[in-house]
């Protein structure tokens, strides 16, 4: 009997162990550890708005110089890649047959005017026979049209007349405003011509010059979002100062405002085209230049954050898991826009400020989830491996 007590004794410590081991397993089974995860909270930024592009330089006014008169090239009046000045003389073609020309309608016109003051006085003569019943309606109604005719005659030696002085001025071919003028295209002694479609030489302003560059149309239209807002609460419209920065990493000392943008997006890039206008009083931008511009709006405005860990890009889109007060996951669809350092601007309707977003362990965690939030330096393992 003292046996079968003592072995008693011995076994009833290791039943309970035993059963309590087993009651841990089954609870554990049944309630599995949640996943942890960190979070961040999403959070109001002053942002002002900058994006960089690739522009080119273009000039205000380009021209192709050309001959719209037929003769032979007698002079040459610059130096070429020179800054001239508007209405200075480039190239002189021979003017001697013009001028002939000039003084032969100058003629023409003293001579119909003379013809046209003969047939005014007959005219006159004719008024006062006709009254007397001295000449008959016939004879007047010649004198009428004698007078018409010549009248007719004088506006058209006159028409022929201003015809040769402004072929006359084609001879003397001058710069349609001040820019710098390229090479010569033609030598002294060329037949140049309306005919020849090569150019003489070319003109391009230089102050102001423009630049131009293609603008992603999600940014555009994120912009215009803004501009729209602004525009319902009656605040001003933001604007944009516009930078250069030049093929060696020099920023241009001169700020530029944007002055035009396109009517429409271009479909193959799914772009639009804007312009910038830049003082160039110095001459150091040039047009055909590429550049890097510099778009930075002159107001701040207040967007919405997250951290870049936060959000997830798939075939749904773009998305970030957020935690609510009992720890559980809400999957929310956003838009993203620009970075801010570390951060990313997002757009949701169900994403507000001060909500805590998933940036450590969102590869797994789903719709409905309950986490755990860990703080501090607590890594978050990969809980996916065994």
């Amino acid at each position: 009997m003292l046996y079968r007590a003592s072995l008693f004794c011995l076994c009833l410590p290791c039943l309970f162990t035993a059963f309590f081991l087993s009651s841990c397993c089954q609870d554990s089974e049944q309630k599995p550890s949640a996943t942890k995860v960190k979070v961040a909270l999403s959070q109001h930024q002053q942002y002002k708005q900058r994006h960089e592009f690739v522009g080119r330089l273009e000039a205000v006014n380009d021209a192709n110089i050309l001959a719209q008169v037929s003769g032979y090239l007698v002079s040459a009046d610059f130096i070429e890649g020179d800054i001239v000045e508007q209405e200075a003389l480039l190239f002189l073609i021979e003017p001697s047959s013009y001028q002939a020309e000039l003084a032969a309608a100058k003629a023409s016109v003293a001579q119909t005017k003379a013809l046209e003051e003969e047939a005014k006085l007959n005219y006159s003569r004719g008024k006062r026979l006709i009254v007397k019943g001295a000449i008959s309606q016939s004879e007047m109604d010649r004198l009428t049209s004698n007078l018409h005719s010549t009248e007719a005659n004088v506006k058209a030696a006159m028409a022929k007349q201003q015809a040769a002085q402004v072929n006359l001025g084609h001879t003397r071919i001058t710069a349609p405003f001040k820019g710098r003028v390229g090479k010569k295209n033609v030598a002294i002694g060329d037949l140049v011509g309306p005919s020849n479609p090569e150019p003489l030489t070319t003109l391009v302003s230089i102050d102001p010059i423009y630049a131009t560059f293609q603008v992603d149309a999600k940014i555009y239209n994120a912009a215009m979002k803004v501009n729209r807002e602004a525009r319902a609460a009656g605040k001003p419209i933001p604007t944009f100062t516009v930078y250069i920065r030049l093929s060696n990493g020099a920023l241009y000392d001169k700020s530029g405002k944007i002055d035009f943008i396109s009517n429409r997006i271009d479909a193959e890039m799914d772009s639009i085209m804007i312009r910038g206008r830049f003082d160039n009083p110095e001459g150091v931008l040039r047009p055909g230049q590429y550049v890097k511009v510099d778009v930075e709006a002159d107001q701040s405005i207040t967007v919405l954050t997250v951290p870049q860990a936060a959000i997830i890009s798939n075939q749904e889109g773009e998305q970030l898991f957020v935690v609510d007060a009992e720890g559980k996951v809400q999957k929310l669809m956003v838009e993203t826009g620009e970075n801010i350092g570390q951060d990313v601007i997002v757009e949701s309707d169900q994403l507000k400020p001060g909500m805590q977003v998933i940036i450590a362990g969102v590869q797994k965690v789903k719709n409905g989830q309950m986490v755990q939030i860990i703080k501090g330096k607590e890594k978050v393992k990969d809980q996916s491996k065994p």
